[in-house]
């Protein structure tokens, strides 16, 4: 037992001592600074990581762009950064006023390129353009034809590099790159990552490797698999041929999967999977050694369920069944994925987007229908006001009548009143004769109130001795009629 932990704490020593070598990093990257802001935060969190690990910088071209960012970020964290510039991009576009640390000129392209790999530990490409494959193709060439043994690394940031990398994993399977020369570019999502599988990778080459936690190594003895190495710190003699042929992450993955098909009412939909899913420990050999790409894989078996579940459902019943599509998928996916070393944890239906032209037909179709209903609430409220309308007129009319009808019926009995006490005040007088001198009365005030008035228009009435007679023979029978009516 004393041993053993004596051989662990032996191994241990010499990955420090190799990590204590790790002390420069050449850069490759694009002299833009691309459209994603990501890109510039990753290049930042790679010049942070460096400071942080207590490593220099080398670089080759110009400090603008992504590679202008790490320069800072380095230069301002203390560490010593190093250009290296030929003569022939000294009048370009590459050197600035604003270039930071040390500079050092050579004659040319290949010098330079020469120089930086000699200055270099490690090689670390983030995203860029032509220039950038170019170097780095140039140093994985380099490692292997033998000519370094340095760690090169892509800083795969929002899986830029995914398509490079789908690339040399064919070429492997195709034959024109071998297994172990794979293994030459390591990949990371992040800075911090990327750099701890390069300390991994430099104390290979010292006969030891650190697994890291939630993920598995494969050990392989002169090509062939012989075991599966957990977390943690291992002695590998790759003079006896053991090395290992790489790692598996045991950790759940997500993969979406976008997959346009059609409905079966002839509506073309873009259905959103999102499968997340990781290798079995116990099938660890399965998972790495049977799949050349498992998300290709993963994503040829969610296109089968999904072009053969969806053309059967109106678009309609698509949005009502996403729940049984993303079943289907999950159950399809786990009967042939158990067979890879592959879990599937869960599958999800995360959006349906149907064709543009489509959306805006159905939203014209609903806003239309709510329309509708709202042009018959509109027409009900209406109805109802004008039939309130109507009663209140009616009820109105009617009241109006009423009071019509008691005036008329005051002024009569006020005549009769004015009658009767004329006739025994005035005898020798007829109740005709009251009356006829009551209306005249009445008559004349009218025609003071309207000459009175100073709204009042001209009024041409026929007058004389005969007129007032007919005058008061008309208001009388009128009176006598209301009185009559009521």
């Amino acid at each position: 037992m004393e041993g053993e932990k004596g051989k662990k704490v032996e191994v241990a020593a010499v990955v420090e001592e190799k990590r204590s070598r790790f002390r420069k990093i050449c850069v490759f990257c694009g002299n833009q600074p691309g459209r994603k802001a990501i890109y510039q935060e990753a290049a930042i969190e790679l010049g942070r990581q460096l400071v942080e690990s207590g490593i220099d910088l080398v670089y080759g071209g110009g400090n603008i762009g992504l590679m202008g960012i790490v320069c800072q970020a380095v230069h301002e964290g203390g560490r010593h950064v190093l250009g290296v510039i030929s003569k022939s991009s000294m009048a370009g576009e590459y050197i600035t006023s604003q270039t930071v640390g040390e500079v050092q000129i050579v004659s040319d392209m290949h010098e330079r390129k020469a120089e930086t790999a000699r200055r270099a530990d490690a090689f670390i490409a983030l995203p860029g353009g032509y220039g950038t494959l170019e170097e780095l193709l140039e140093v994985v060439t380099w490692a292997q034809l033998g000519i370094h043994k340095k760690p090169v690394g892509l800083l795969n940031i929002d899986g830029f590099y995914d398509s490079l990398l789908f690339f040399v994993d064919m070429a492997v399977d195709e034959g024109f790159i071998t297994r172990a020369a794979r293994n030459i570019i390591i990949s990371a999502p992040s800075a911090k990552e990327l750099i701890r599988k390069f300390e991994t990778a430099m104390g290979q080459a010292f006969c030891c490797i650190q697994v890291d936690q939630s993920t598995v190594a494969m050990r392989e003895t002169f090509g062939k698999f012989d075991h599966v190495l957990e977390p943690g710190c291992h002695f590998l003699p790759w003079c006896l041929g053991k090395q290992i042929a790489g790692y598996l992450s045991l950790r759940v993955q997500q993969l979406d999967v976008r997959c346009e098909t059609k409905t079966k009412d002839n509506v073309f939909v873009t259905v959103v999977a999102s499968i997340q899913y990781n290798a079995i420990a116990d099938q660890a050999s399965d998972a790495f050694y049977r799949l050349s790409n498992t998300k290709e894989q993963i994503q040829s078996y969610v296109f089968d369920v999904i072009r053969a579940s969806v053309p059967k459902l109106n678009l309609d019943d698509v949005f009502e069944q996403k729940n049984d599509i993303a079943r289907a998928v999950e159950d399809e996916l786990g009967k042939a994925m158990s067979s890879y070393g592959y879990k599937i944890v869960q599958t999800l239906i995360v959006d349906i987007e149907p064709d543009n032209h489509v959306k805006k037909a159905m939203n014209e179709i609903n806003a239309a229908s709510r329309m509708r209903v709202a042009a018959n609430e509109k027409a009900e409220a209406e109805k109802i006001l004008q039939i309130k309308r109507a009663e209140g007129e009616a009820e109105s009319k009617y009241l109006s009548g009423l009071g019509i009808a008691r005036q008329r019926q005051a002024i009569v009995d006020g005549l009769r009143d004015s009658v009767l006490a004329f006739s025994v005040n005035v005898p020798g007088t007829t109740a005709k004769d009251v009356m006829d001198m009551v209306l005249v009365t009445q008559y004349f005030d009218t025609m003071k109130e309207i000459g009175a008035s100073s709204k009042s228009s001209s009024v041409f009435i026929p007058h004389g001795p005969g007129a007032v007679r007919d005058i008061a023979a008309q208001v009388r029978d009128g009176l006598l009629q209301g009185s009559a009516i009521h």
